[in-house]
């Protein structure tokens, strides 16, 4: 019951963001399309079959590497020109949004303990096996250890002292 709140407060989360008005001259921190594919501004990454996914990184070429989702679902952006995209592959959700015609992570989700970060943690862990692994948080609440890297912010939201969700979002 406990997850699918969580779940629910990230969905709410990002649908809030939905609420502004569109700004067609705001910058959006993208990767220069005249540099290497997937160049980012350093952050945390995500290792998954065989493709590292970091925020802000043309979904294309990750899309082709890690095949088809078991789910997909893709609806009006509403602070972007085109479509939202949401793709699963079983416990790992990630979300896009389109710059130009080209979709970019907005997000990275990881639902289950079938999955882990590349530093080894993953859902059920503890929070101190995780400060053990990423050291002092970069701000710490009852319910959330939360580090900071370049262009990504890693949450680990925290219930009696156990792991139970893990998400990757975009440096604001």
């Amino acid at each position: 019951m406990k997850r699918i709140l969580i779940l629910t407060l990230l969905l709410c989360l990002v649908l809030v963001s939905c609420g502004g008005e569109e700004k067609n001259d705001e910058k959006v921190n993208t990767p220069d399309t005249e540099t290497k594919e997937n160049t980012v501004t350093p952050g945390y990454t995500f290792d998954f079959k065989g493709a590292s996914v970091a925020l802000d990184a043309k979904m294309e070429s990750i899309a082709n590497t890690l095949g088809e989702p078991s789910s997909y679902f893709e609806s009006e952006s509403c602070a972007y020109q085109g479509l939202d995209k949401v793709y699963s592959w079983g416990s790992v959700i990630i979300r896009t949004y389109p710059k130009d015609s080209v979709d970019y992570v907005l997000s990275i989700e990881l639902k289950d303990d079938s999955v882990s970060t590349p530093e080894g943690v993953s859902i059920g862990d503890t929070a101190e096996s995780v400060e053990a692994v990423y050291g002092a948080p970069t701000e710490k609440t009852s319910s959330a250890l939360i580090y900071r890297k370049g262009n990504t912010v890693l949450t680990f939201l925290v219930s009696e002292g156990e792991i139970n969700a893990i998400t990757y979002t975009r440096n604001a």
